[in-house]
């Protein structure tokens, strides 16, 4: 029997009884843009594989770096800007999705015109069907697609993790490294920076003292002795006030702490123990607020960059 369709309402009531129409006239409906929605999709996913492409190029440029660490700044730099390429292909993912539901918006809004189409409606049914298939198959793979990205993002985000703990273990490789060259400087230059206190100072080999005093029988332990071997520098000279043969136990880092503090006061003791005239000092680039009132209190000679922080027991020269 034909459907009789007179009026709006008898439209309306058939697209009820028959739902399967309904796509067909979604698909008469939808405009040349609506129709390229699977392609602004495939545009998509073409955008996530620029990103993994520009991220693989991140990483060739950061392998090439780990060779020297004067170089991680740029490294650094250079990390930034993948991130942020990262960050903004993210942020233009997000837009096409917001693209993407305003387009579903407007095919909402278009059904209206489903009154004006009641021939077409009929004559496009086995079309309709054809393209719902069609564009499920799309909707899948889109669906696939995405999962691959969320994966692959996941990878990276992994990666980026890695890189940045090594650029943190590098850092600290330079501070041990930057340590280092300072103790070496200072080696060298401690013996003149204590002549403020000393007339004649020179820097003693701690090996060649310290066998010398086990051949005059010091009176100390193995342990005790092995302190006094782990000493950075030792200075003799003569007290520029008493004329007397001073020593000077010298601890040098490149940031000092309170434990520097104790050690070059505790290692003075020990000479002392063993008839030197000795007191502690301290060189170093930077000091702990508590490590500079403890090396006041106990009267140890501190130089901070160069320049004197507190003269120690030789105060008033």
């Amino acid at each position: 029997m034909p459907h009789q369709i007179e009026t709006v309402e008898d439209l309306v009531r058939l697209l009820k009884e028959h739902p399967e129409w309904r796509e067909r006239v979604r698909e008469v409906l939808l405009s040349d843009e609506e129709r390229a929605v699977p392609t602004t999709l495939k545009e998509t996913g073409a955008v996530l594989e620029r990103l993994i492409e520009l991220h693989e190029r991140a990483l060739e440029r950061l392998a090439r770096i780990e060779a020297t660490a004067e170089r991680l700044a740029s490294f650094d730099q250079q990390l930034v800007e993948s991130h942020e390429a990262l960050r903004q292909s993210q942020e233009q993912l997000i837009a096409s999705h917001e693209v993407l539901s305003q387009k579903q918006e407007q095919l909402t809004a278009s059904h209206e015109a489903l009154r004006q189409s009641q021939e077409q409606l009929i004559a496009s049914h086995e079309a309709l069907n054809l393209s719902h298939i069609r564009l499920s198959e799309s909707h899948e793979a889109l669906t696939r697609s995405h999962q691959a990205a969320i994966e692959r993002l996941d990878r990276i985000e992994s990666t980026l993790q890695s890189l940045l703990q090594w650029a943190d273990q590098a850092r600290v490789d330079i501070a041990d490294s930057k340590g280092f060259s300072f103790e070496t400087k200072m080696s060298s230059q401690a013996a003149a920076r204590l002549g403020r206190f000393l007339r004649k100072p020179r820097r003693l080999e701690i090996a060649e003292f310290l066998d010398e005093m086990e051949e005059q029988g010091a009176p100390l332990t193995p342990e005790e002795l092995e302190q006094l071997r782990s000493l950075d520098i030792l200075v003799t000279g003569r007290d520029r006030r008493t004329g007397n043969t001073v020593y000077i136990t010298v601890e040098v880092s490149w940031m000092l702490y309170p434990s520097d503090v104790e050690r070059a006061e505790e290692r003075a003791g020990l000479l002392r123990r063993c008839g030197y005239e000795a007191y502690p000092a301290l060189i170093g680039r930077g000091i702990t607020p508590e490590a500079s009132t403890l090396a006041q209190q106990r009267r140890v000679i501190t130089y901070l960059d160069g320049s004197l922080l507190h003269p120690g027991a030789f105060n008033g020269l």
